[in-house]
């Protein structure tokens, strides 16, 4: 853990941070953000698994699959989360430093789902089918409601209040925006949905939308 520490990450929070490096760096965020691929990684190969074996329950957009997901997000991303500003005796608005952040992140995260989901099939023809229409209204409630409650705390929540506490600013922005891209990527490399021709128009999409984000959360506190 040591000598990956000194090789990737000390490199990367030397050229990025403005400020002195704080153990809270190397420590909590590296490893939930590793941990957070890891799992997510198995997570999109068990789901595969059970799509094979219960193509009835886990199919595209059925129940089964909503509510997997429902709950792997639950586990994997929010609970790490949970138990980690428990161990500190923190609570979930200390992420955000007001309670006006809290609910102009969770609002923005929102409203952003909505316009998202109701251009999905527009985005669905012009950028290589990536996005793609929700199929059952239970689709639709975990892409309006779940997924950016989930993202807005787990990446403008916990990754980037832990990262100013050692970089910039804007470079914790930077770096927030760039895994929460990445994180995206490990769904459309399942999906097959992972290709060069494909791949720049929505990152770029998904990248500025987690720049403007955190800039509002910025502008809030």
């Amino acid at each position: 853990m040591v000598g990956a520490n000194a090789v990737f990450i000390k490199p990367l929070c030397f050229i990025l941070s403005s400020s002195k490096i704080e153990d809270e760096c190397f420590v909590t965020m590296w490893f939930y953000l590793f941990s957070l691929f890891i799992l997510w990684i198995a997570a999109w190969v068990f789901h595969g698994e059970l799509s094979r074996a219960f193509p009835l329950y886990f199919a595209s957009g059925s129940y089964g699959e909503n509510f997997y997901w429902w709950v792997m997000k639950a586990l994997l991303w929010l609970l790490p989360i949970f138990l980690i500003l428990k161990k500190e005796k923190r609570s979930l608005l200390d992420l955000f430093k007001s309670e006006r952040s809290f609910k102009l992140s969770l609002f923005w995260g929102l409203a952003s789902a909505v316009v998202w989901i109701a251009l999905a099939g527009v985005l669905d023809k012009l950028m290589g089918k990536i996005f793609e229409a929700p199929i059952h209204a239970l689709s639709l409630v975990g892409g309006v409601l779940v997924a950016p409650i989930v993202e807005e705390i787990a990446f403008r929540g916990f990754v980037l209040a832990r990262l100013e506490g050692s970089f910039s600013k804007l470079s914790a922005n930077l770096l927030t925006s760039l895994f929460f891209v990445l994180i995206h990527w490990v769904g459309w490399y399942f999906q097959g949905k992972l290709s060069l021709a494909s791949l720049w128009d929505p990152s770029l999409l998904i990248f500025a939308f987690s720049l403007y984000a955190g800039l509002i959360k910025k502008k809030s506190t």
